[in-house]
């Protein structure tokens, strides 16, 4: 630094010349100072952002920070362009010696709230199912089993008045009853809130709609305005394209087969027996005669392997059931032949 600016409040300076005081020699020696290293220009680059993103949320809660950020950072200096001071014919803009302090005050006080928001903010833990499906406990004791692909955010330790999580994909939560602390699970913009309850969320991207199955206990399924109370027995179904939220009994006995491997069929079409097959053990089915889709099984299946799963509908019904390259080809005739 020069000697010259070794006894400058360059702190001071920087408030004087965001709230509009300062006089021409001092932009010319904070100019300086600016120019003399990096860390001088991002510290003034710093200030300045501060400066400029609370007057953005002073004037408007709706305004996107981080895209008005972009725009004014275009016009901010950079090593090889002008600082961006402004002269208006060749006279500085002056303004009440109260904005110089209120431009510490604002830099200080954004600071501080960042800096409080980063300490206080508890720690999160991210549990994904890559390869394989996943239970877990989580910190108030409530168990969650995710399926494949599936991912839950949560904090390393449940503070305040409520335990809130983040799904993405699907899973099924028996929640520690807490009176006190709601056990919420945020899904896009949908919401299941329980005070002790076994529920799966279906949450998986893709998909046109967000479902709730209850299993025990009590939920409260919600997006914006719209709310549903579901009971054991349950579902909730959240449509993303209409926006509209309903609920109906749950038909389907292996909504969690993905989960317990066990399944049950009564007088059901192959193609959903396929279908749920599928589900259960991530295999692929591929049906070389479409018309044998149409028949009908009834048999319980409670955890037995795949392949054992495949043998039994094959003698049941005449078909021939072959792998090849990662699928599970089924030929035969019509049920009805």
């Amino acid at each position: 630094m020069n000697n010259g600016n070794k006894h400058i409040d360059f702190e001071e300076l920087i408030g004087k010349y965001l709230s509009g005081e300062a006089q021409a020699d001092e932009i010319s020696q904070l100019e300086g100072w600016v120019k003399e290293s990096q860390q001088n220009e991002k510290t003034f680059a710093d200030l300045k952002k501060l400066w400029i993103l609370s007057g953005i949320n002073a004037k408007s809660s709706t305004i996107n920070v981080d895209n008005e950020w972009q725009i004014l950072k275009a016009k901010m200096f950079t090593a090889n362009q002008d600082l961006g001071f402004e002269k208006e014919k060749g006279k500085i803009r002056t303004l009440r010696p109260l904005l110089r302090y209120a431009a510490i005050f604002i830099i200080l006080a954004v600071l501080a709230g960042v800096l409080f928001y980063m300490l206080s903010r508890p720690a999160t833990e991210e549990l994904t199912a890559i390869n394989s499906i996943i239970t877990a406990t989580l910190p108030d004791g409530s168990e969650v089993t995710l399926n494949l692909g599936s991912k839950l955010i949560y904090p390393s330790k449940f503070t305040g008045d409520s335990r809130m999580l983040e799904l993405e994909g699907d899973a099924f939560f028996s929640v520690t009853p807490n009176k006190e602390k709601p056990f919420i699970v945020r899904a896009g913009s949908a919401e299941v809130k329980v005070l002790g309850t076994s529920f799966y969320l279906n949450a998986k991207p893709g998909l046109s709609s967000v479902e709730v199955v209850v299993s025990t206990g009590k939920v409260s399924f919600k997006t914006g305005r719209q709310e549903v109370f579901l009971e054991a027995g349950d579902k909730g179904i959240f449509n993303k394209t209409k926006g509209s939220l309903s609920k109906e009994a749950n038909e389907d006995e292996n909504y969690i087969s993905w989960k317990t491997k066990k399944l049950i069929f009564n007088n059901e079409r192959l193609e959903m027996v396929f279908h749920k097959i599928e589900q259960t053990y991530g295999t692929k089915i591929q049906v070389l005669n479409p018309e044998i889709l149409d028949c009908r099984l009834t048999a319980t299946f409670d955890n037995q392997p795949v392949a054992i799963v495949m043998e039994i509908i094959e003698a049941t019904f005449g078909f021939e059931i072959s792998g090849q390259n990662g699928l599970v080809l089924i030929s035969g005739s019509d049920c009805t032949k």
